[in-house]
């Protein structure tokens, strides 16, 4: 019984062994390499504050300098075309006119996707630190979503004047540190709501005006400071008793006034000043990337808003629901060029809505049966109107903006259904811009008859949304020997 009980009781006395000491040694050990990760983070990060605090200063400096002049110009307009008031019909006749290939005209633009960007990125990481700072949580509301920016209970970085030198002042109140947390919630704002570069410049104006309440010259300054903070290419100016922010982008924006820098259209933002020249300081902020506008559906607080029921004459039938927020998002954004809405796709709530049903409508069909099977429904489950019936003026819609208005027109049913034969289908698809039309055409993966465009070597047969109970391969009549330049997605 004795050597069993000293048998029991041997691990107990083991604990206070070796293995114990092994253990404090390896604490130690760990504690000291922890300590030293520590000191070279904290050396690391002095680095990257003193040579941002060295490159904010600088930029003060120059900003203290007599600011150049420019003169306004017009703002570019999106393409004029005089659309059919009632879209046309096809009828089905016994002898179908031969294929033909629609002569093509220039390639508009190159596919997003092909052309990757990286985002702006600061200058060197922002590590606000709210717990460091006498700290304010700000909140405001963002396309129905609640956010929540740190900014210095003491805030003393305001304008007492619009001239170089108040603002070089303001900009070194904004840039003393103190302001460290607000540039840091406001990326941070950006990745959690998956904000494209212009939903970021819209959180960026909707915090600035909070920041600087009545004050809209300070919160173009406060912009201007955490725009280029952000890493993002953009000028302050000076118009009348305004200060306005300019921002380039990698696409044209439509219906805004801009000035030229360097060959680069700078575009006025917010109310945009009252006179003709502006005076602008023109330095570069260093590694700013200039702004694109290609859309990613953001992540805001869901409304949702039903629709409706879309039918279509082949007895497609699907209800529809999209988010309120994302429709007054979709408002908001700057008129562009028509791939940026191609590229879109459509929202979450739009795509868990429509996709089961279309899918179920082409499930073990061909190709060209499916292709078919999309086209009579963005023909036929619509309702047309032109754009300046509709609205007095031009406009493009995102997909969801056609399920969420009353009326479409040939612009809004080729986007929308590119979007659907490329995310349903996964074909390669072009739209064709005639003279006073928008239509869309689809590279099938075998030798597929109907009339048709030859793009880069690649035969493309014309599907037109516009051209009522069609089928794919058939060009408006009017259009066939027309030239049509190639927007490629």
């Amino acid at each position: 019984m004795l050597v069993v009980f000293l048998m029991l009781q041997a691990p107990v006395f083991a604990q206070s062994g070796p293995g114990d000491r092994y253990r404090k040694s390896f604490d130690r050990y760990k504690d000291r390499k922890e300590r030293k990760f520590d000191r070279y983070v904290r050396k690391q990060e002095d680095k990257f504050d003193a040579y941002r605090a060295k490159v904010n200063a600088e930029f003060g400096a120059y900003m203290k300098r007599k600011w150049a002049a420019y003169y306004i110009k017009s703002a570019f307009m999106p393409p004029l075309r005089k659309e059919p008031v009632l879209p046309p019909v096809f009828v089905p006749d016994d002898v179908l006119p031969e294929d033909i290939t629609v002569p093509s005209g220039q390639i508009l633009s190159r596919p997003l996707s092909e052309e990757p960007v990286p985002r702006p990125e600061p200058v060197v990481p922002f590590e606000g630190d709210t717990e460091d700072q006498a700290a304010d949580a700000v909140s405001f509301d963002f396309y129905g979503t609640a956010c929540t920016v740190h900014v210095p209970k003491t805030r003393s970085a305001g304008l007492s004047g619009i001239s170089e030198e108040d603002v070089s002042l303001m900009w070194s109140e904004l840039s003393s540190g103190a302001y460290d947390a607000s540039v840091a919630d406001c990326l941070s704002l950006r990745d959690r709501m998956r904000l494209c570069d212009w939903g970021y410049l819209r959180l960026v104006e909707e915090i600035s005006s909070v920041m600087a309440g009545d004050d809209t010259n300070a919160a173009s300054v406060i912009q201007f400071y955490i725009l280029t903070q952000s890493g993002y290419n953009v000028r302050l100016s000076r118009s009348g008793e305004s200060l306005v922010l300019l921002v380039p982008s990698l696409q044209t924006i439509y219906g805004r006034s801009y000035l030229e820098l360097d060959g680069i259209p700078y575009y006025v933002t917010g109310s945009g000043g009252n006179g003709e020249s502006f005076y602008v300081f023109d330095r570069e902020y260093p590694q700013e990337k200039v702004m694109s506008m290609a859309f990613s559906q953001p992540l805001l607080s869901d409304s949702p808003v039903g629709l409706g029921t879309f039918s279509s004459s082949a007895g497609i039938s699907a209800n529809i629901a999209v988010d309120r927020n994302l429709l007054d998002y979709y408002e908001d954004y700057p008129h562009c060029s028509w791939e940026i809405y191609a590229d879109a796709s459509l929202s979450d709530d739009i795509r868990n809505s429509l996709y089961p049903v279309l899918r179920d409508a082409i499930r073990g069909k061909s190709e060209t049966e499916a292709a078919g099977i999309l086209l009579n429904f963005v023909q036929t489950a619509f309702d047309y109107k032109t754009d300046m019936e509709q609205f007095g003026y031009e406009r493009s819609f995102f997909g969801d903006e056609t399920f969420a208005f009353p009326y479409s027109d040939c612009e809004d049913r080729a986007i929308l259904y590119s979007i659907l034969v490329r995310e349903l289908l996964g074909l390669d698809m072009v739209l064709l811009h005639y003279p006073d039309h928008l239509s869309s055409a689809v590279r099938f993966s075998s030798d597929v008859p109907g009339d048709n465009v030859i793009v880069n070597g690649e035969r493309y047969v014309i599907c037109d949304p516009t051209y009522i109970n069609a089928g794919i391969g058939r060009c408006i009549p009017q259009y066939r020997t027309v030239q049509a330049d190639v927007i490629c997605l």
